[in-house]
């Protein structure tokens, strides 16, 4: 007897292992199978609910630092370029004082 070598299991009849396991059947229709399948597909539902509320949390976070920091960045920029002009105003007054005397 020769086998087929992509099928190592070819020789094993799965369907009498499990009808000589004797594994106790469940009723599909039984009412507290399907209450316990509800409660774990709502189970699922809530866990998905509370994961999307915590991305989109950390999305909003994200975009909140990201726009406080371009808001920082232009109003520094904007206070630096201001203290440089009140220098040369500083600096050009001197020079026009020191020339009148």
């Amino acid at each position: 007897m020769m086998t087929n070598i992509n099928n190592p299991f070819e020789f094993f009849d799965f369907q009498k292992m499990l009808a000589a396991l004797k594994v106790p059947t469940v009723d599909g229709n039984s009412e507290n199978l399907i209450n316990a399948q509800k409660k774990t597909l709502e189970t699922f539902a809530n866990a998905s609910k509370v994961l999307f509320e915590g991305y989109n949390a950390l999305d909003f976070s994200k975009i909140a630092e990201k726009t406080a920091k371009e808001s920082f960045e232009i109003l520094n920029k904007r206070l630096l370029e201001g203290l440089t002009e009140i220098k040369k105003v500083i600096e050009d007054e001197g020079k026009k004082a020191s020339v009148k005397n």
